[in-house]
């Protein structure tokens, strides 16, 4: 094995993402239909199947807030930077608002709001899921987005060190 064959390698570990999306909360808006879209970085196949990215269908909105109850099942594997750290692993959300233009009388999409985690900062040893609320980025609102995020190691280097758990977008809103 030469030089540039060794140096090439880099080490992963693969994990089972079991993400729930439970509601979004505190949206100033009245008749309202809202979708979730998301994007997994490094998601790979399995049985001929991709699940990187992907969207829900339209929820109506009621009493200032939507129940999605939605899971985002994907196998993610994660490259490990210098001794055994597991690198960024971005996970995109993007909510989208959905109004019908009274001008054109037809409905168009805008943004309500995003939010980028690392996953690689949820992974845990003992394989517990973390519910956690975030604030929406990129919003004139202060929703917020519940989540419960789960990722078990299931295959490649099984020596990995994940990142502290942030605190930077977690809401300060009360849990319900």
């Amino acid at each position: 094995m030469g030089l540039i064959s060794f140096l090439s390698q880099t080490k992963s570990s693969e994990f089972k993402l079991t993400l729930e999306v439970i509601e979004l909360q505190h949206i100033p808006l009245l008749n309202a239909k809202l979708k979730l879209n998301w994007k997994i970085k490094h998601a790979i196949s399995t049985d001929d199947h991709v699940n990187n990215k992907g969207s829900t269908n339209y929820f109506a909105l009621k009493d200032f807030k939507i129940k999605f109850n939605t899971i985002i099942s994907s196998t993610i594997s994660i490259p490990h930077h210098h001794h055994d750290q597991l690198i960024p692993s971005p996970l995109n959300l993007i909510i989208n608002h959905q109004f019908i233009n009274p001008l054109e009388n037809k409905s168009q999409d805008t943004g309500l709001g995003s939010l980028i985690l690392d996953l690689s900062q949820f992974i845990n040893h003992n394989n517990t899921t973390i519910t956690r609320r975030f604030l929406l980025n990129n919003s004139k609102t202060n929703a917020t987005l519940k989540l419960a995020i789960k990722l078990e190691w299931i295959g490649g280097e099984p020596h990995y060190i994940p990142p502290p758990l942030g605190t930077g977008q977690l809401s300060t809103t009360t849990p319900t």
